[in-house]
């Protein structure tokens, strides 16, 4: 930064040396009414540095004093240099002053984005219609105001979901009579089933209360006016155990609305929660458990069931499968199978048995979707739970194929007190219940069981 000394107008004797980074001009001898004349800038620092200044003359006169004005005036004027011009005029010129000129910094320039996304654009588009349709239902702008932060489908859990593993493909419409089956097949359109949570679905009683809830749900997840619920009706058994089939089916869809059901399978809010599934037969993925080990080495079961599965018997087995096949399907299906048995994987439920005795029981799954053949599925998935599982130092395990009922999500893997939906993130559906574990029933217990057998 350079400094400029101006000396007063009336000053004509001769001034000190100037000191360094200072350069002083010649007296001015117009008035302070005249323009001042045009005078050439110093020299800035960062030539300085290239091209040094010549050395200053010395002194004729060093032991002279400069000339000061009656009344000294040592102020500094500072200014900021911008586009307006400078002027330094005061109407009471002091007889000298400092002139600091400072060049600002200006901040970098910045183009605006032009980039639009479009599929971005069409999502707000769509949000505000739903919110402005929400908030002509409502006649409220605090109601037009929560639809722009909050969405329909905000009150549903939106996260991964454990599986519900059933017993059989035709489980989910067991109870239900078979004339309305029939019904539900033959109507025209896209359709699912919806299983709702908890144990209120086997009360035939709370069907109407449930049957208007998926009708609420249905129509604002779809934001639809033309999707239906059907209630299921008991068959005769069913009816003389005062019990109630579990499925509906929800039909009149779109196929968006179909995908958009099917995609997330599970939903869960406050006022219900269900399970949605094609009415086409799906096959699960667990086949059997085993009880009776008292060790909690999961390694070791799973060693055994491979081993089990992949001895000198079970090979025979298969051989018997190909040989009903034809003869030009036969080396797909062997790979098929092949695979199935080497998907196999196990798991443990730390159960407890009266007395609050730790009992632990190891479930069994394999890939079933790899079986096109859904009695080809059955025939392995029975041959499999018959074998014997006999596990060193442990002696001969039970299989059972329906080992619980879990009255939340009405799985068969697991009882209702270790139910994993309660501890998924977000969860809005029924919790476990504080009562005492379920035990395990005795039905479906396979040939060393005390239940009935299962035929290959």
């Amino acid at each position: 930064m350079t400094s400029i000394t101006v000396p007063s107008a009336a000053t004509n004797a001769s001034t000190t040396a100037p000191t360094s980074g200072t350069t002083t001009l010649p007296p001015l001898t117009e008035t302070r009414d005249q323009p001042m004349k045009a005078f050439t800038m110093p020299t800035l620092p960062e030539e300085e540095a290239t091209s040094p200044p010549p050395s200053p003359s010395p002194n004729n006169n060093p032991g002279a004093q400069p000339l000061l004005p009656t009344t000294p005036d040592t102020s500094n004027v500072n200014m900021n240099v911008d586009t307006s011009p400078i002027t330094a005029n005061p109407p009471h010129a002091p007889a000298s002053y400092n002139i600091t000129l400072v060049t600002p910094r200006m901040p970098p320039q910045t183009t605006p984005s032009t980039n639009v996304n479009m599929g971005d654009t069409q999502n707000a588009l769509a949000n505000l219609k739903q919110c402005l349709q929400s908030a002509k239902a409502g006649n409220s702008s605090q109601n037009l105001y929560q639809g722009f932060l909050r969405t329909p489908l905000d009150r549903y859990t939106n996260v991964t979901m454990p599986a519900v593993q059933i017993a059989h493909p035709m489980a989910e419409l067991e109870g239900v009579d078979k004339d309305q089956i029939d019904e539900w097949i033959s109507y025209p359109g896209m359709k699912l089933l919806a299983i709702p949570f908890d144990t209120d679905v086997l009360n035939l009683a709370n069907h109407d209360c449930l049957c208007g809830n998926f009708f609420a749900a249905v129509n604002e997840i779809t934001n639809s006016n033309e999707a239906s619920v059907s209630a299921p009706k008991p068959n005769q058994e069913v009816a003389l155990r005062r019990r109630a089939p579990i499925s509906f089916l929800l039909y009149d869809l779109t196929p968006p609305q179909y995908q958009l059901l099917l995609a997330r399978s599970i939903w869960s809010s406050t006022s219900i929660t269900f399970r949605v599934m094609p009415l086409d037969l799906v096959k699960p993925n667990f086949l059997f458990q085993i009880q009776g080990f008292t060790t909690n080495i999961t390694e070791q079961v799973r060693n055994l069931v491979a081993n089990t599965w992949h001895d000198t018997e079970t090979r025979e087995f298969i051989t018997s499968v190909l040989d009903r096949t034809q003869e030009n399907k036969k080396l797909s299906l062997s790979h098929t199978i092949g695979s199935f048995l080497d998907s196999a994987h196990v798991t443990r439920l730390d159960t407890r048995d009266s007395g609050n005795v730790l009992a632990p029981k190891y479930n069994i799954y394999a890939k079933s979707d790899l079986i096109p053949n859904d009695t080809t599925w059955s025939r392995l998935r029975a041959y499999l739970a018959n074998r014997q599982y006999v596990a060193p130092m442990q002696g001969q395990g039970t299989t059972l194929t329906t080992p619980f009922h879990c009255g939340l999500c009405h799985g068969i893997d697991h009882p209702r007190g270790l139910c994993p939906f309660p501890e998924v993130e977000g969860w809005n559906g029924p919790k476990c219940s504080q009562s005492p574990p379920n035990r395990s029933s005795n039905s479906n217990r396979g040939r060393h069981g005390r239940g009935r057998n299962l035929r290959a």
